[in-house]
């Protein structure tokens, strides 16, 4: 269950806190994780952000299993399906699965095709258009290491009490670490003699990996503050790396770059909380491109999720921001609903047209209602029970309205497009922190479900879940009546 208001540090970048969201999420629900990001050798930004190649992905998994999916801007979708199409306008998506100890990372080409399977120790996946060796690299430098028994590295934050002697340790292990990959994925190169591109590939990876760990260390200006003098030089000599705009395809990249922003910001202010308006001046002075209007983005969305209204900041990073899809999503956003709407059910189409919950009740014999928002992890788990109930009873006169409390209309669009939901089932709730009609359901946590009859009336208030079994129960009583 996900309650309404925010309940993570606001300082922690969107995406790190999707992150600590899904891990708290995932590990006690779920028996497999995957994760797709997207990924490009050479960046091809388009003049939209639309989704236009598709990779299929058939996983063999437990029914508990979940895939995530990142695109280029951080959104993600939770999936059930054993058979999976994600869409992507870049070169390559990124794959993680986990289930318990037993995890691997793939890389595979938009448009592919493959087929990921379990063995004992690894997954393994075959693909149409690259070869096995290729495509299962970092199954086999897992399976390396458990065979050599290397332990993995422990946490990489630093106690206050220890900062010199913990940075210096800390920065030892990184570069052993990195040091002993890049050998293998060499060794492992020539041995399957496989092209200079995989080679950058992985190389980027492992990069993109370690300096996501170097630059987080304890989030806290007062500690950071603390830091000694050679290692903020050290943080500050990563800058360069971050005109890689190429490598915006790796959340690992979008988190690092984050995180140095927020390094950047606090040197340069003295450590002190940053306003929205200082944050604007960092991105622009240390950052460029591609990368500098990911950040912009990511900044009103940080303004967005806190309520904060700037308008002359919110012209402001329209006017810097000129990379494409960034640009087009920031402009949705900005975006504002043009009807008025007095009603206390009135609901928006995603044609900005309103529409009443009590008219689409009407249509049918019982309204299955579903509170939902495209950040609700527990939300999208939902939806695959939540479409094979509706298979069931649609016939029956059981109809399926999906109400978002997004506060941002174009994520919501896309996590309506990514789940497959249909236009004439899906509406958005304006306003939803002062809506009446979450007033007047009392919404103060998502997922939600609300059983409506024909005319309008509540049957259930708190209906069960799609994946609860006395789901069944309810709607055929409710169908009996």
């Amino acid at each position: 269950m996900i309650f309404l208001k925010p309940i993570l540090d606001m300082t922690y970048p969107p995406s790190m806190r999707t992150t600590f969201l899904l891990f708290s999420f995932l590990l006690s629900t779920v028996a497999v994780r995957a994760e797709a990001f997207v990924n490009s050798s050479t960046i091809k930004f388009k003049q939209t952000d639309s989704l236009s190649r598709t990779t299929s992905i058939n996983i063999s998994k437990s029914k508990e299993a979940t895939v995530v999916f990142y695109n280029e801007l951080g959104d993600y979708q939770l999936l059930h399906n054993e058979h999976i199409h994600l869409a992507t306008n870049f070169d390559f998506l990124e794959l993680k699965l986990q289930e318990k100890d037993l995890h691997t990372v793939f890389l595979v080409s938009a448009s592919d095709s493959i087929r990921i399977s379990q063995q004992p120790n690894r997954f393994i996946a075959e693909s149409q258009q690259s070869q096995l060796p290729e495509v299962n690299f970092y199954s086999q430098y897992l399976e390396e290491l458990r065979v050599k028994k290397v332990i993995a590295m422990p946490d990489f934050t630093v106690k206050v009490a220890q900062m010199e002697t913990g940075l210096k340790a800390r920065e030892e292990q990184f570069k052993g670490e990195i040091q002993a990959q890049l050998g293998y994925l060499r060794s492992y190169q020539q041995k399957h003699q496989l092209s200079d591109e995989f080679y950058k590939r992985w190389k980027d990876y492992f990069t993109c990996c370690m300096l996501e760990k170097k630059l987080f260390l304890i989030p806290n200006q007062t500690v950071t503050a603390k830091l000694p003098l050679w290692y903020q030089d050290e943080l500050h000599a990563t800058l360069p790396y971050f005109q890689n705009h190429h490598l915006l395809y790796l959340r690992e990249y979008q988190n690092a770059a984050r995180l140095l922003q927020l390094y950047l910001g606090l040197r340069q202010h003295n450590y002190q909380p940053l306003t929205n308006n200082q944050k604007l001046s960092v991105i622009n002075q240390f950052f460029t491109g591609p990368t500098r209007d990911f950040l912009l983005l990511m900044l009103y969305q940080s303004m967005s999720e806190n309520k904060i209204k700037d308008i002359k900041l919110e012209a402001d990073l329209l006017a810097t921001c000129q990379t494409e899809p960034y640009r087009s999503y920031l402009t949705r956003m900005l975006q504002k609903p043009t009807q008025v709407l007095s009603a206390a059910d009135a609901l928006l189409t995603q044609r900005n047209q309103p529409v009443r919950l009590q008219a689409l009740a009407a249509g049918s014999r019982l309204t299955y209602v579903d509170f939902w928002a495209s950040w609700c992890a527990p939300c999208r788990a939902e939806m695959p029970a939540s479409k094979n109930l509706k298979a069931e009873y649609e016939a029956k006169g059981v109809q399926f309205v999906y109400l978002s409390v997004d506060e941002n209309p174009a994520a919501w669009e896309r996590a309506v497009k990514q789940l497959g939901l249909s236009e004439k089932e899906s509406f958005l709730v304006p306003n939803p922190a002062t809506s009446g009609l979450t007033k007047q359901f009392n919404l103060k946590e998502i997922p939600r479900y609300v059983l409506l009859d024909r005319q309008g009336n509540v049957l259930d208030a708190n209906a069960p879940r799609p994946s609860d079994p006395k789901v069944h129960q309810v709607l055929d009583r409710a169908l009996e009546e």
